[in-house]
């Protein structure tokens, strides 16, 4: 008999860096590929040292965004409107700060598109919620294979039935 496979949710709540990790790599991606959107050919490689003079300031401030907005305190076993408005709140925190700082710190500006912070702020959210959509649809999986075994029927909706489908789902 088999122990059943740990859940993705799971293994990011215990581990909170892998969840910070995939987070970094999504905001590094997004930040890119809104250079990208943005600019082409020539105008990419000149605009590319921009992107890389702001990176480190970016990465920082909208990790902190997802931090302030409460995004490392919740455990990830459903997706729905309370975890898609603090990823929302999250992204808008995370790219107005960085936008806030790069206007008033070393670069005043000079040289940076607003259009990069607007694609940025869409593409995060895009793939933000799309790793969150994607974790749970993968722990739904697992849960319903877990849960592979004889079908029963229970006749009753009070506290006893209740308990009794408890009582099955923990016991194999």
């Amino acid at each position: 008999d088999r122990a059943p496979q740990p859940l993705v949710s799971d293994v990011a709540y215990q581990n909170r860096w892998y969840e910070v990790m995939l987070d970094l790599a999504l905001i590094s991606i997004a930040y890119y590929a809104s250079f990208r959107f943005r600019f082409h050919g020539e105008q990419f490689s000149h605009f590319l040292t921009y992107f890389a003079a702001s990176f480190p300031l970016v990465l920082a401030c909208q990790m902190a965004g997802l931090a302030i907005a409460g995004k490392y305190r919740q455990r990830w076993r459903s997706f729905g409107a309370p975890e898609l408005l603090g990823i929302i709140k999250g992204v808008w925190i995370g790219v107005a700060s960085s936008a806030l700082v790069i206007l008033y710190l070393p670069y005043r500006f000079e040289g940076f598109s607003r259009l990069v912070f607007a694609i940025d702020a869409v593409v995060l959210l895009f793939l933000l919620v799309g790793a969150r959509v994607a974790i749970t649809s993968t722990d739904d999986y697992l849960r319903r294979r877990r849960g592979a075994g004889r079908r029963i029927l229970i006749y009753g909706a009070g506290v006893g039935g209740a308990l009794l489908v408890r009582a099955l789902l923990e016991d194999r």
